[in-house]
């Protein structure tokens, strides 16, 4: 086998282990250093699904399962899988607690500068409590040198996995009650589904203008990253993983949650004005005219779960289209090496 098959094969066996969750941004997340490989991991993939028995295999035969960690966490089971990593739920010996123990994989945390960051987050991360975000208890390394999280028990579905059957149910505007039904949720769910995912962008993000304040910057927020917990409340994971360091990265990345949860039959162009306007700053190709901070997103969007007046203003048709197509253009070089937008 040379070179070039050992890197695919490598890829592949990480796809099939974490098939379970498998899904675009997973596959481009793992092929990130060899692009060139993803349409045969998907491929790879897509036999996977269809041999059931090859699909199960990795996680029936997980030899971490009845392991304890850093001599003190004890993996039960397998209960979740991720770009990041691999989650089980565990029982602290020492306290006899229920704990959830996220292992990530190794090349995650690749460079010194990403060892560093994951440490430095973890920190602020652990002395920050809100709901919002996941509760950290500990941090270590395994015997084989894979970084480990132990965090507070986390029972749900990921965000990523709503959106799909979000879709499938068609809950724009419709009932929520899909979400007991077919996904094992419970809560107080708002009486539609636009309502619902208002309700859950608006507290992640009182979540990150918590982490901000505390200098904590996320720096991929995504479906993947969030788990809607049992009782029907968002948490956001994976702290510290990503390069990006700058709060407006968070909040164009809530934006974007918020489009995907609310756009699944609609097009932005038919939802409430004030829900259209927050949009429309979430998202705007200028930073200026952006939210300046989390605390104002939230503030918006509450604004908007209660009838109030948002402060945001949203776009004509042809104002949202030209600003998209502003922010795509290339920039190109005249030749007096000034900078202008084609």
């Amino acid at each position: 086998m040379d070179a070039r098959d050992q890197a695919l094969a490598e890829l592949v066996g990480r796809a099939l282990e974490e098939s379970d969750g498998a899904h675009d941004a997973a596959v481009e997340a793992i092929c990130a250093e060899h692009p060139e490989f993803a349409e045969d991991v998907r491929r790879a993939l897509d036999v996977a699904r269809r041999l059931p028995t090859l699909q199960t295999a990795g996680v029936g035969g997980d030899h971490r399962v009845g392991s304890v960690v850093a001599g003190r966490y004890r993996l039960s089971e397998r209960t979740g899988v991720g770009v990041a990593g691999i989650v089980y739920g565990g029982i602290d010996v020492e306290s006899g607690s229920d704990v959830s123990i996220k292992i990530l994989h190794r090349d995650v945390l690749s460079k010194a500068a990403s060892v560093a960051r994951f440490e430095h987050d973890t920190r602020l991360l652990w002395a920050l409590e809100h709901r919002a975000l996941v509760r950290v208890h500990d941090r270590g390394a395994t015997e084989e040198g894979a970084p480990f999280l132990v965090t507070e028990p986390l029972d749900g579905v990921l965000l990523s996995d709503v959106l799909d059957e979000a879709r499938a149910a068609c809950a724009f505007r419709g009932d929520t009650g899909w979400l007991s039904t077919r996904l094992g949720l419970e809560g107080a769910w708002e009486p539609c589904f636009l309502r619902q995912a208002a309700t859950w962008v608006a507290r992640l993000a009182g979540g990150l203008a918590a982490a901000h304040r505390a200098g904590l910057v996320h720096g991929a927020v995504d479906p993947s990253r969030i788990l809607v917990r049992g009782d029907g409340m968002p948490v956001l994971m994976d702290f510290g993983l990503a390069a990006p360091r700058e709060p407006s990265v968070d909040l164009m990345g809530l934006a974007a949650v918020l489009r995907d949860l609310v756009t699944t039959r609609e097009s932005v162009d038919r939802l409430p004005r004030p829900l259209r306007a927050i949009l429309d700053r979430g998202l705007a190709g200028r930073q200026r005219d952006r939210y300046p901070s989390a605390a104002a997103m939230e503030r918006d969007l509450s604004c908007f779960l209660t009838y109030r007046a948002v402060e945001a203003r949203s776009l004509s048709i042809w104002a949202r289209a030209f600003d998209h197509l502003r922010v795509a253009l290339p920039v190109r070089r005249s030749r007096r090496g000034r900078g202008r937008t084609a």
